[in-house]
């Protein structure tokens, strides 16, 4: 397999992980509830106040302990409430692809912001007859040659991935298609946690015909960023959400033997209405940036290679 083709599957390969196939949940450990106590916050009694002892205390004291009851519910009420909030996890549901609109097939023109490669995804919303909706994501080089198909199906509260595909073509020019096993399917969380030391983990394992001997292995430990960022985009600003990744990939040759790894970290931005727009790639030492430059219809990204056969 060329180099090029298995950095493009860095480029994008990598999701966090679906409680038994139904939703998202985070890997290594459950999330546990949150509560006053492990917030190190105490309910605390109200202020008892001397000058209600006066004449006028005592003639209103009846009054005076329901106001100081109003006061302690409305006290319990309040921190209650902050407490709930603290609990619920952020909905980033928004900043995902807009998977109504994709019900009109786009093309996502990503560039490299050193190099200037161009790659290319074809996104596409589609149901089957029970109604359930699913996201394809077909990706074509800067030839026109598609490289990888994935379809994943959208949940009330994520999308999983459901089938994975890689398509090579040889020195004869006759064309492959491998599958991926999918190991941790989860794409994308709709309401993922910001506990401390809990990710949500893809894993995925392959081999790309026609040289199966490689077996490839890549795991990416994904979590929300405290970071806010926003997107530029036709002379506005997008409010988006940063993923921050952890990414370990290795490497086996089933033949001739040898064992490689690597380790790197990974940053994804997702826009508002737009879903992924930028993603940021550092492992051992190589680098890549790509952003999204441009939407276009189907038919304008035929028309970019009208001269040539787009190979489906």
């Amino acid at each position: 397999m060329r180099g090029d083709s298995f950095f493009m599957i860095l480029f994008y390969l990598g999701l966090p992980r679906p409680l038994g196939g139904s939703g998202c949940v985070v890997a290594r450990r459950s999330a546990r509830p949150c509560g006053a106590k492990r917030l190190g916050l105490r309910l605390r009694r109200p202020t008892f106040h001397p000058s209600a002892c006066g004449p006028l205390g005592l003639q209103n004291a009846e009054l005076n302990q329901k106001i100081n009851n109003m006061k302690t519910l409305f006290s319990a009420l309040v921190l209650s409430l902050f407490l709930f909030s603290a609990c619920q996890p952020p909905n980033i549901k928004a900043y995902y692809f807009p998977i109504k609109a994709l019900e009109e097939p786009l093309v996502y023109e990503y560039v490299d912001d050193s190099t200037g490669q161009t790659d290319y995804w074809l996104y596409n919303t589609v149901y089957d007859q029970a109604g359930n909706q699913f996201l394809l994501g077909t990706n074509y080089n800067q030839k026109g040659e598609q490289q990888q198909f994935f379809r994943s199906q959208i949940l009330a509260d994520g999308a999983i991935l459901k089938d994975y595909r890689f398509f090579q073509t040889d020195s004869s020019g006759k064309s492959h298609s491998s599958s991926a096993k999918i190991k941790e399917p989860v794409l994308y969380p709709f309401k993922p946690t910001q506990a401390e030391g809990q990710v949500y983990r893809y894993w995925v394992n392959f081999s790309i015909a026609p040289d199966t001997a490689l077996v490839y292995d890549i795991v990416r430990n994904r979590s929300l960023s405290k970071e806010q960022p926003t997107f530029s985009w036709e002379g506005q600003e997008l409010a988006a959400i940063q993923l921050d990744v952890e990414e370990f990939s290795e490497t086996h040759d089933s033949i001739n033997g040898g064992h490689w790894k690597m380790q790197g970290q990974r940053q994804e931005i997702y826009a508002e209405g737009l879903g992924l727009v930028y993603i940021k790639n550092i492992s051992d030492g190589a680098r890549q940036h790509s952003r999204l430059k441009r939407r276009l219809r189907k038919e304008e990204f035929e028309a970019l290679f009208k001269d040539q056969n787009l190979k489906h």
